[in-house]
């Protein structure tokens, strides 16, 4: 809570270069979104396997390729399908990643509600996580 009492807004950022979307994530902050920034799907796990208590995250944020999985945002996202303790799911990558697997993020959209799709263009991206966080 803030000292208004109004819940604060916070996202996970999972991007194993974090350096990468420090500026993204300071734009977020600027619009009233705190973003935690963590290197690994290790972590989230963690992260919601044991939940901190003054935050309570409303968007999980992935980066499609982290260390040498050029998928792994894909992968994870496929994994946890379907799961209501993990909040809504977006990806945020460079279009030559999204290509080659336009069809499996299309599936996943469509089989998975919270999903909720893949961005390489970052004006569109933001508009969706302001929608989300709403």
């Amino acid at each position: 809570m803030t000292t208004t009492g109004v819940a604060q807004k916070w996202l996970i950022w999972v991007d194993d270069q974090p350096k990468t979307t420090e500026m993204a994530r300071d734009e977020l902050k600027k619009n009233g979104i705190q973003a935690e920034a963590v290197e690994s799907t290790k972590q989230v796990e963690d992260l919601f396997a044991n939940p901190p208590k003054d935050k309570k995250f409303d968007l999980l944020v992935s980066d499609m390729r982290r260390g040498l999985n050029k998928r792994e945002g894909l992968d994870f996202f496929k994994k946890i399908k379907g799961q209501s303790s993990y909040p809504p799911r977006l990806i945020f990558a460079p279009k030559s990643l999204l290509q080659p697997v336009e069809n499996e993020i299309q599936e996943l959209q469509q089989s998975d509600k919270q999903f909720l799709g893949a961005f390489s263009a970052r004006e569109p991206f933001f508009a969706k996580i302001f929608e989300v966080m709403r």
